[in-house]
């Protein structure tokens, strides 16, 4: 038990310190959840692992394929992909994110050590055990069971503040061959209404490989 909250507390840190990169290329901090917030010298453009197909589909929208993740998602030619130096994590900037108003998707996939008998079910209820505790003004908007590729899965929507930075999530989640697949859309309030649907056709041609 210790260990299944010894990793999921690993696992929640990693979270908030990717999704807080929403902007590069700036001085000032990013108006989102600003927990961890790498260096702009840390973030790079297409990551490296990435095959992103020439021609697009019948959406307009290119293939990304990671095969380091073995993940496959498509994207709007007009967003941006950047990623953590020495990571393959990929983060699809919307055309306006900026320190000024931003937005992004992010896929995290993490393997689950064997003695931590993490299931969807307990994973979902530490996650939002977990935000109740970190965010302040937390709140819950949607909590539901999905699908993800084909698996059961489970989506949340909240808003929250950390600091004085206040934003909005999209989140789904499931686990496969004893990895977690989690993928985040997160923005201002204002961005993630502009662009949450976007976010939303994205996580559907979402695929493990």
């Amino acid at each position: 038990m210790k260990q299944s909250k010894l990793f999921f507390f690993k696992l929640f840190i990693s979270f908030f310190f990717f999704v807080s990169l929403v902007g590069c290329g700036k001085s000032s901090p990013p108006p989102v959840i600003q927990q961890a917030i790498p260096s702009v010298s840390s973030v790079q453009e297409a990551p490296p692992p990435a095959e992103i197909s020439s021609k697009p589909d019948k959406n307009g929208f290119l293939i990304y394929t990671n095969r380091t993740l073995g993940i496959q998602i498509n994207f709007p030619q007009e967003w941006n992909i950047k990623n953590m130096i020495g990571s393959s994590m990929p983060f699809f900037f919307s055309p306006e994110s900026s320190y000024a108003d931003p937005a992004n998707l992010n896929i995290l996939v993490k393997i689950v050590p064997p003695d931590a008998s993490m299931t969807l079910g307990s994973f979902t209820q530490q996650s939002i055990d977990e935000m109740k505790k970190t965010l302040v003004d937390f709140k819950l908007i949607d909590s539901r069971a999905t699908d993800l590729d084909g698996l059961l899965a489970h989506q949340v929507v909240y808003t929250g503040t950390s600091g004085p930075s206040h934003g909005q999530f999209l989140q789904i989640w499931a686990l496969k061959n004893g990895k977690i697949y989690l993928l985040s859309f997160v923005g201002s309030v204002a961005s993630y209404g502009k662009f949450v649907k976007t976010a939303q056709q994205m996580i559907e041609t979402f695929k493990i490989l």
